[in-house]
């Protein structure tokens, strides 16, 4: 099954690949002595999920995950709440990223490379542009959490053809939407052979139906998707289009 959740892609941008496709350049020299990074212990207040900045723009500009998932090199970064736990930035929500380290100096912090148990050569200095927006590097990042496509395309109110009110919330519930009442946007479309954005709804996590969706300025459609070949083993559609709308829903706040 092709849909994700947040905490498999922190699993993967932390462990999955340790691709070499993240390569940048460090911004500062090679540390002549490698840090210990086994001490101290230190707890990190930027510790979260975040996104890349032109990333989000790209999701909010275009309205379609499926198109934005390319939009820059390195989309996502996590950072645990310790600097004794492994710091990852992902080329994109499906590949995964080399650890890192967060090492403070002083009163700033810094990435450095990991080699075996060691912080062994600098990458990024960490420049806190707000409460909620870091830069490493070139990159600027906007704190964000496990729904972000929800709370990015979806989370609001809206009306549907009837003139009944449907709300989604920012943490991926539904009201109003009949027996639909938690959903969950797809951002991983890599292997994905429905031609189609697609999100996943129903009566609870363990129980989601996939549809597809499209954004015509302040509507919303969802679509069922018309399939032509199905996973034997759990009925997610492989191979498929876009199908006729099921919903047309217009937002009013």
């Amino acid at each position: 099954m092709i849909r994700l959740s947040v905490t498999l892609l922190a699993c993967s941008i932390l462990f999955a690949c340790n691709s070499t496709n993240i390569n940048p350049k460090p911004n500062a020299p090679v540390a002549s002595n490698a840090i210990n990074v086994k001490t101290p212990d230190t707890v990190v207040p930027f510790a979260g999920f975040w996104l890349n900045e032109t990333y989000l723009k790209k999701i909010e500009h275009t309205r379609s995950p499926r198109e934005s998932q390319g939009a820059s090199n390195n989309c996502c970064l996590f950072i645990p709440a310790s600097t004794l736990q492994p710091a990852s930035m992902a080329t994109d929500v499906h590949e995964g990223g080399p650890e890192m380290d967060i090492v403070k100096k002083d009163n700033s912090y810094q990435f450095y490379y990991k080699a075996d148990d060691t912080a062994s050569r600098q990458a990024y200095n960490i420049q806190f542009i707000a409460a909620n927006k870091l830069k490493f590097g070139q990159y600027t990042f906007i704190k964000t959490d496990e729904h972000f496509m929800a709370d990015i395309l979806f989370s609001g109110k809206y009306r549907d053809t009837l003139g009944n009110i449907v709300q989604f919330s920012k943490d991926g519930h539904i009201k109003g939407l009949g027996t639909y009442t938690v959903y969950d946007p797809l951002y991983d479309y890599v292997g994905s052979g429905v031609d189609a954005d697609q999100v996943y709804m129903g009566q609870s996590d363990n129980d989601m139906e996939q549809f597809g969706f499209t954004f015509r300025q302040d509507t919303l459609f969802i679509h069922n998707v018309n399939c032509l070949v199905r996973d034997s083993s759990d009925n997610t559609c492989l191979e498929g289009t876009l199908g006729d709308i099921k919903y047309k829903l217009i937002r009013i706040h």
